[in-house]
């Protein structure tokens, strides 16, 4: 092999670098029964040992436990399954059957499934245990289920912290949770979403009414569905009603204006309708803060009456003429007319003052004017209590949605034109971008998408490709047969095949596919990947669902605000990478905000700042839990409670990536030296050479089989704590994904220590080539709380990542100098590749002393560092224990 990890004493010298072997012979096997100092115990194999103690053992039936060979008085050897002396239900029954029968639980299949995955993941198989393990996994699997983007903004509003919380918690505050389907489709509001009929909103006024209505009810009801909010009588009484006060107060008095602008009454639709109307009538039906200040402008208004007559202020005219000059506002008879109501209500003339009344006037005319229906139903679809606010702040929303259907931007399409393109963009274009590595922006899959229709040719979509920065390199190294017959595939005739293929794969992976199965497109999707020639892997399934599900998150926050920030840092919509694109209309900057009152329809309709900081950071925990397997929650629930960990959603991902080997420290060491190497502060270029450097020795270190120090994480960390000081030569963006990596690799050096608290787990920057993996090296301990492992008895577990095929792991039962193998690869290919391999990699072990007495493959695509543990217990048991047990 290219890589030689099997160098000398490789194995040892890692594990003596943190403990002493020991050196006591013993036996190791679950307990079956118990009779003070006779026991039986169940040693692998379906084979089970009667042992007769020279003293008590203190443990439990279905505890793990190893017995010194000194301890023993007597031994004799049976199976689980067969009779010895005499038949009894211990012997005839299996090992977890009995054991559950032991601990007074019923043998049905969920137990049984259960002890198993507790036994082979070295946990003790008590009741407690095992009714821990099975709510864990039913909890994890509901929130599996039901957890989305919108569930977990509504915990956050109920001040849930739903990565820290226990799974118990967090699933009882979700079943209190209603969250409804987002009421506002702005690509419906942009029409293309069909209309409801006339005859459709006539229906269901009558149904709702008792009898035929009006044209005003059928048109508010087609404008409420058009945005999504549901039908009710409530809420179409809402909007009449709204109308109905809004021409009331078309023809309000100066006066009244001037009226609530003194008396600081915020001058809402309702409030203007109620105190005009208050005033008109002389009477007050108002209440709490509401009607106290209609009761003192009424008041006002008699008394004012009484201290400035008409005669006053004709004589007074000259003076506000003047007035009005010396403050810079334009002189006009209605300013004029609008001064002198202004003084004789006894409010301060000012400039202010007058700006305020003149533009409440002029919000109340053009919301007359422009407020319809439709625009009415998008802002209650926002949430947006429209009789409550500020008339001004009001007449702005409407504008901002008259203005938003016509925004260009420099794809040379309008707002409504990205979402068509997003809309009929098909799966196949965005899985064949996958599939020949081409960067997925939206001019890109435009011009494939154009290529995909017939509307340009095979050769022109080539040379356009060619033509875009982002996809020069790639495009020049396409082959135009391979896209030929790929496109082959779009046939009638061989669609139909895919179609079936796909429903073929669909059926037989459900388990594996899990919450993926419940994608609304998931046939789509997997039919494109067939059509691409794409293999069917759960990796591949995977890239393609978040691509998919980027592009329906741009869609979802397209905004205008967002559309012309993007533009105003220099970018082009059309050139950014899906994932750019989604992140920053996901993660819009609150310091460029404008106050809550001034913000932009489309921010109100989300409440953008808040309800994105809170789906940003909380996507990617979602997105991590739909994706996780049954087998894998199986062994992060298993590990959870080995290890004394809280069964939260946080240690849930953060064992996720553990078993995927992704975000660890050899991943993150990558991630920052990445930022640091290109820097040019010589001090900072230093910090990026030494931490190289000391990786490079590290990986050949131990390819020699050298030991190093107890404390191979000290230097990196030396390192670190020097870079944090130079951080002033650093950029913003420099230091928050210094930050970002640098909390990660906390979680990856954090969750090792839990795990190496009953077993032992270490994982180290690996060189291959000019690149940095991460290997994993995880050894299981024969005794719960042991701190000594046994080179010439153990289970070791690696995994490491590779360039070309993925994550390798590989399974090792050592007994004295025998070894049993397995590796697990994503392809069959990968395979063969290694099995040319096989002799070299014998010859490698019986130089360093050891016999390969099994070598053997699993291929799945789901394979972690933990997947192959429990064949191997059930199929080389012999080897691993029984050799062993001889005394």
């Amino acid at each position: 092999m290219t890589n030689n990890i099997w160098g000398k004493g490789i194995y040892s010298n890692i594990i003596n670098s943190y403990m002493k072997a020991p050196s006591s012979p013993k036996i190791k096997g679950t307990l079956l029964a118990i009779d003070e100092n006779k026991v039986k115990l169940d040693v692998g194999n379906g084979k089970a040992m009667d042992l007769v103690l020279n003293k008590f053992l203190n443990a439990k039936v279905g505890d793990t436990v190893t017995i010194k060979k000194s301890d023993i008085v007597n031994a004799k050897m049976g199976s689980i399954n067969t009779t010895t002396e005499e038949p009894s239900a211990e012997i005839t029954q299996g090992k977890y059957e009995y054991i559950l029968s032991s601990l007074g639980m019923p043998a049905k299949e969920g137990n049984i499934e259960a002890a198993k995955i507790l036994d082979h993941h070295g946990v003790n198989v008590t009741k407690e245990n095992i009714v821990s393990f099975l709510a864990a996994k039913e909890q994890l699997s509901s929130l599996s289920e039901k957890l989305d983007y919108d569930k977990v903004i509504q915990l956050k509003d109920k001040d849930i912290d739903f990565e820290k919380e226990s799974l118990q918690k967090v699933l009882q505050e979700l079943e209190g949770v209603k969250v409804e389907k987002k009421p506002f489709s702005l690509l419906r509001f942009l029409g293309l979403k069909k209309d409801m009929t006339t005859e459709e909103a006539e229906k269901i006024a009558h149904d709702l009414y008792g009898s035929k209505m009006g044209k005003d009810v059928t048109d508010i009801i087609k404008a409420l569905d058009k945005a999504g909010v549901k039908i009710t009588r409530e809420s179409i009484d809402h909007v009449d009603r709204l109308f109905h006060k809004l021409h009331n107060i078309q023809g309000i008095e100066d006066t009244t204006i001037i009226d609530s602008v003194k008396n600081k009454i915020e001058p809402s639709i309702d409030a203007l309708y109620k105190l005009k109307n208050a005033i008109t009538k002389g009477a007050i039906r108002l209440e709490e803060k509401l009607g106290e200040m209609v009761s003192k402008a009424y008041n006002a208004y008699g008394s004012a009456g009484n201290m400035v007559t008409e005669e006053d202020l004709k004589r007074l005219e000259g003076d506000i003429e003047a007035r009005l000059m010396e403050m810079g506002v334009k002189v006009t008879e209605e300013i004029i007319s609008t001064a002198k109501d202004v003084v004789a209500r006894g409010l301060d003339l000012t400039k202010e003052n007058l700006e305020r009344i003149v533009a409440i006037k002029g919000s109340i005319l053009e919301l007359n004017t422009n407020l319809d229906y439709e625009k009415t139903a998008i802002l209650m679809a926002g949430g947006i209590d429209m009789e409550k606010i500020h008339v001004v702040h009001l007449a702005n929303m409407v504008a901002d949605i008259a203005d938003s259907q016509t925004m260009d931007i420099s794809l040379g399409l309008d707002k409504l034109g990205i979402l068509q393109l997003i809309e009929k963009l098909d799966m196949m274009t965005i899985a064949l971008h996958h599939k020949l590595g081409l960067e997925n922006t939206l001019e890109g899959l435009n011009i494939t998408q154009g290529m995909m229709d017939g509307e340009i040719s095979l050769e022109q979509w080539l040379s356009q490709l060619q033509g875009l920065e982002d996809s020069k390199e790639t495009a020049g190294n396409i082959k135009m047969e391979d896209v030929t017959r790929i496109l082959e595939n779009r046939s009638a005739e061989n669609a139909i095949e895919a179609e079936a293929k796909a429903a073929i794969y669909l059926r037989a992976n459900a388990e594996r596919l899990g919450s993926l199965m419940e994608e609304g497109y998931s046939k789509e999707l997997i039919h494109a990947l067939i059509q691409v020639d794409k293999p069917l892997n759960l990796s591949n399934v995977q890239a393609l669902l978040m691509e998919k599900r980027m592009l329906d998150r741009v869609a979802e926050n397209l905004t205008n605000e967002k559309i012309e920030s993007i533009l105003d840092g220099g970018n082009k919509v059309e050139k950014l990478s899906l994932n750019q694109l989604e992140r920053l209309l996901t993660s819009s900057s609150k310091a460029n905000e404008q106050p809550s009152e001034e913000k932009t329809v489309q921010d109100a309709l989300k409440n953008a700042a808040a309800i994105e900081e809170a789906v940003d950071k909380a996507k990617g925990l979602v997105d991590t839990l739909k994706q996780i397997t049954p087998e894998r929650r199986d062994s992060i629930i298993s590990l959870l409670m080995k290890n004394a960990m809280p069964l939260t959603l946080k240690e849930v991902q953060k064992l996720s990536f553990f078993l995927n080997n992704e975000r660890q420290i050899g991943h993150e060491l990558e991630a920052i030296l990445s930022i640091i190497e290109n820097n040019k502060n010589e001090e900072i270029a230093q910090l990026a050479a030494r931490l190289r450097t000391g990786i490079h020795k590290m990986t050949s270190d131990m390819k020699e089989g050298k030991p190093f120090g107890e404390r191979p994480y000290e230097e990196f960390s030396q390192i670190l704590r020097a870079l944090e000081s130079k951080s002033a030569h650093l950029s913003g963006g420099e230091r928050s994904s210094l930050q970002k990596s640098g909390e990660r690799l906390l979680d990856s050096l954090e969750l090792q220590v839990h795990l190496n608290r009953q077993d032992t787990l270490l994982q180290l920057p690996l060189m291959m080539g000019d690149q940095l993996k991460n290997l994993q090296m995880y050894v299981m301990r024969d005794k719960k709380g042991s701190k000594k492992i046994d080179p010439k008895n153990m289970s070791v577990l690696l995994n490491f990542d590779t360039n070309n095929m993925g994550n390798i792991n590989i399974y090792m039962a050592v007994n004295y100098s025998n070894i049993v193998m397995k590796i697990g690869l994503n392809h069959t290919e990968d395979k063969e590749l290694i099995e040319n391999y096989t002799k070299d990699l014998e010859k490698y072990l019986e130089d360093l002393g050891y016999s390969l007495k099994d070598l053997s493959f699993r291929i799945d695509e789901d394979t972690h560092i933990l997947s192959m543990h429990r064949e191997i217990e059930g199929n080389h048991q012999s080897l691993k224990k029984l050799l062993d047990i001889k005394i």
